[in-house]
């Protein structure tokens, strides 16, 4: 139960990193790939 409060944590911090830093197009990326590395450990 501990990943599904994790992997919807990681997706509300994405939403808002999209909608506050969407120019920023390398950071965006480094954020996805901590998603996928959260969603290999889930």
């Amino acid at each position: 139960m501990i990943n599904v409060d994790v992997m919807s944590l990681a997706s509300q911090r994405i939403l808002l990193f999209i909608s506050t830093q969407r120019t920023h197009k390398s950071a965006f990326c480094v954020e996805i790939n901590k998603f996928l590395y959260l969603s290999l450990l889930a």
